[in-house]
């Protein structure tokens, strides 16, 4: 080696003593150690890698641990509601979790990439439709729907079924 020439490429005035630079010089240390992760160590691995890093061990943890009766209301109706509440998700999760992907894909023969694209799309549309809604039941413009509200929409329902 002489005096002139350095240990990484480097450019050079004169080109004959210049090196080629590494095409990999710009990569990280990992992929050139393990070149078994390349392209599967992502950006979502090292932000947990980095979450697990900084974040506090004890986030997330209660200071106290509270009575199964303190996370019931004092009030039944509330109760009862509540726990129709999580049968009905619950309900709805397994369907659209396990029957529904099971059901477009035997029935109609969708690999994985349909069906995670339909259900995509649903849920995509299910949100469109919730945004608008208060501007069909009146809370936006300050009126709380009523009982007359839920009548008018159930009659629409049905007259838009017989096709009135």
């Amino acid at each position: 080696m002489t005096n002139t020439q350095s240990l990484l490429g480097q450019p050079h005035k004169d080109l004959r003593r210049a090196d080629e630079p590494d095409p990999d010089h710009h990569r990280l240390g990992h992929r050139q150690t393990f070149p078994e992760l390349r392209g599967k160590l992502n950006g979502h691995a090292v932000l947990a890698l980095v979450s697990l890093v900084l974040l506090k061990k004890d986030l997330g943890k209660a200071k106290n641990k509270p009575k199964f009766r303190d996370l019931l209301s004092k009030s039944r109706a509330i109760n009862i509601l509540s726990a129709a509440r999580l049968f009905l998700f619950g309900a709805r999760d397994v369907w659209f979790v396990v029957a529904l992907p099971v059901f477009l894909a035997s029935r109609f023969g969708w690999d994985f990439w349909q069906v995670g694209g339909f259900l995509a799309s649903w849920v995509i549309g299910y949100g469109m439709v919730q945004s608008v809604a208060p501007y069909f039941t009146g809370k936006r413009s300050g009126r709380v729907p009523d009982g007359r509200a839920a009548i008018a929409w159930a009659c629409t329902a049905r007259c838009w079924r017989r096709r009135c």
